[in-house]
């Protein structure tokens, strides 16, 4: 669906859309889309809750000093890093998500897998596709259609990740 004025639809609407395109991109995956509105703003809150075929999480002994970017260990010992490896609840950093996968960085706290890498990077650039930023840090003007948040996993229930 090609919307061209995003500023004709709310929030929810625009929730609806993503969802729908994650259904039918994504079968092997659970996801779930909600939103929340709040004084002058709004956000879309994505959760990929099941993985049934892809592994997204790398695995905590995969990882030591010499697979990890020195910056991300400085102040943090390699057990303390394969403890939150471990986690089953990890926000995301959605700009990390604009990027090329590379094996030495993390996703605000979490080691991924290329090809989880990869799907979280589509599941971003669909949720965006109808945002709008019409900010100008020049001036300190912030103005964007809708937040995005990006969780595998959500605080009270774990994100079930893949097999393979």
């Amino acid at each position: 669906m090609e919307i061209n004025d995003t500023n004709k639809y709310n929030t929810k609407d625009i929730a609806k859309w993503i969802r729908e395109q994650f259904k039918a991109k994504f079968k092997d995956l659970k996801i779930s889309v909600r939103t929340e509105y709040y004084s002058m703003g709004s956000s879309i809150h994505i959760h990929l809750m099941k993985s049934n075929l892809i592994k997204f999480i790398r695995d905590a002994t995969e990882l030591n000093e010499n697979n990890i970017s020195s910056n991300i260990i400085s102040g943090r010992g390699i057990e303390q890093i394969r403890r939150v490896q471990g986690n089953k609840h990890h926000q995301l950093n959605g700009y990390t998500l604009r990027e090329p996968f590379e094996s030495k960085s993390w996703c605000n706290g979490v080691f991924l897998t290329e090809k989880g890498h990869n799907i979280l990077m589509e599941i971003e650039k669909i949720a965006h596709q109808y945002n709008y930023d019409n900010s100008d840090s020049r001036i300190d003007y912030f103005d964007v259609n809708y937040y995005v948040n990006l969780a595998l996993g959500k605080w009270d229930k774990d994100f079930e990740d893949g097999l393979n």
